[in-house]
């Protein structure tokens, strides 16, 4: 088995994994675009999976606030997909144009959802825990975007590697901040205690 088809085989498993957070699924119609089979696959499964857990969540969701919160956020994650769709096969003519456009719209959603939990990072240096931090999604968000870099260089696509190659650095500082903060703020206080 060659080191692309490995990789490819990898990366596509533990991105089915992740998928199961609802992440962007625009490398769908880049995979298309590029026709890239992995790419195609992992990504049409992701939308499957995202769209069964969507419908999971609303069916639970409780409360009026909560399902206009969440009617908005579909309406619009549909009305952005469906504009990018819709550029990509009924406006835009020049595929080259199409494919760096799409590249790029699928590159900095996959590096936005990678930094995202950096959002808590105030919290975890003001508090010194980093119980805030998704421990799991961050490990398998490591996991993924490293693969999936390897994957870029091996098919030699730059939207590709750029994203999982910033994605594999934030979500490594990330995982830094385990090894710098404890896990909860117990463990912290006790830490400090012993120290004195």
């Amino acid at each position: 088995m060659s080191s692309k088809a490995i990789i490819s085989v990898t990366a596509t498993v533990s991105t089915l994994c992740q998928f199961l957070t609802g992440v962007c699924s625009l490398w769908l119609k880049y995979g298309l675009l590029i026709g890239d089979p992995a790419m195609i696959t992992v990504n049409f499964s992701g939308l499957v999976l995202q769209a069964c857990y969507l419908a999971f969540y609303y069916r639970f969701c409780f409360g009026v606030v909560s399902l206009s919160a969440v009617r908005r956020q579909v309406l619009t994650v549909v009305a952005l997909v469906s504009t990018a769709y819709w550029y990509m096969d009924v406006y835009e003519k020049d595929r080259a144009l199409a494919q760096y456009r799409l590249g790029c719209a699928a590159a900095t959603a996959s590096i936005g959802f990678t930094a995202a939990p950096l959002a808590s990072l105030a919290e975890v240096i003001r508090s010194k825990s980093t119980e805030v931090l998704p421990l799991p999604l961050i490990v398998a968000t490591f996991a993924m975007m490293l693969q999936w870099f390897v994957y870029g260089v091996l098919i030699d696509d730059a939207f590709v590697q750029v994203p999982n190659l910033v994605g594999t650095f934030v979500s490594g500082f990330q995982l830094l901040l385990f090894v710098v903060y404890p896990r909860t703020r117990k463990q912290h206080v006790a830490a400090a205690v012993t120290r004195i």
